[in-house]
């Protein structure tokens, strides 16, 4: 819950400072970075595809561990 309101606050203010820029420059950042995003998320889609069919219970297991230690010290 922290994580979320720290990250929605400097989402906050970043979006707050970008009325300082030029519309083009925003525009242009704005497009490089869903972009990237579209493109990770893409890459990320076939990876993890291709090795949930490979590794489905082990990271079955791994992605349980991490859940209890996120829970533990978050």
């Amino acid at each position: 819950m922290k994580w979320s309101a720290a990250v929605s606050a400097d989402i906050f203010f970043a979006g707050l400072s970008i009325g300082d820029y030029n519309f083009a420059a925003v525009l242009a950042a704005s497009l490089i970075t869903a972009v990237i995003t579209l493109t990770v998320c893409i890459i990320g889609f076939t990876a993890g595809e291709d090795l949930g069919r490979k590794l489905s219970d082990t990271a079955q297991l791994l992605s349980g561990a991490l859940s209890k230690t996120m829970r533990i010290f978050y």
